[in-house]
């Protein structure tokens, strides 16, 4: 299993800069690489990589200081689509071959409870279908991250572009996914607003 952390978005409505603004004494992105580096060490990952701007220094070293590659999007103001592409681009020339799945990150969540990955995997190994993702019991109307995917679909990654998303492509090729029911909530950070209820959201 490797990690894939997106943290090549503008920020518009956060202002700019919001994967380095400070929460809890660390900049926003330092917490979500945090936990994928916990689950490297616990042997959950094996490695990842973190898409970033080009030109952005302060979050290429968060990325190094994780142990994560940095990989950069020189197209990155074209939507995510651009960045979920260069990051299975990145697995296509890293990853060991062999039975292998890929679990993409938000780098604007920097709360994703460890045991939900642990479930995500368990499922994942399990084979019931190719693609897991968590329905978080206390937000159902929105998608859940990270999204576990299978080494069969990662040419799929590699179709998207602009703004378009895996759920977008997903669905439309018909491809299976199973939503795993898991208790609370996982919130990204798009406003100052939301940074600020952050707080309130996870003690």
């Amino acid at each position: 299993m490797y990690a894939v952390v997106l943290a090549a978005g503008r920020g518009e409505r956060f202002g700019g800069d919001k994967l380095l603004a400070p929460w809890r004494g660390h900049p926003l992105l330092w917490h979500a690489l945090a936990g994928v580096r916990s689950a490297v060490d616990a042997g959950a990952l094996r490695g990842g990589c973190v898409v970033v701007p080009e030109s952005a220094p302060g979050l290429e070293r968060l990325a190094r200081e994780a142990g994560l590659r940095a990989v950069p999007n020189r197209v990155a103001s074209s939507g995510i689509g651009s960045s979920i592409r260069a990051g299975f681009e990145w697995l296509g020339r890293s990853a060991a071959d062999g039975p292998a799945a890929a679990a993409i990150f938000l780098g604007d969540q920097p709360t994703v409870p460890p045991a939900v990955l642990d479930r995500l995997i368990e499922a994942w190994n399990g084979g019931e279908k190719p693609v897991v993702r968590p329905q978080y019991s206390e937000a159902r109307d929105q998608p859940g991250h990270p999204i576990v995917m299978d080494r069969s679909l990662w040419r799929l990654g590699l179709e998207l572009t602009g703004d378009a998303g895996l759920g977008t492509l997903l669905a439309a090729r018909g491809i299976p996914v199973l939503s795993l029911p898991v208790a609370g909530r996982n919130p990204d950070v798009d406003t100052p607003t939301d940074l600020t209820n952050l707080e309130g959201n996870t003690r």
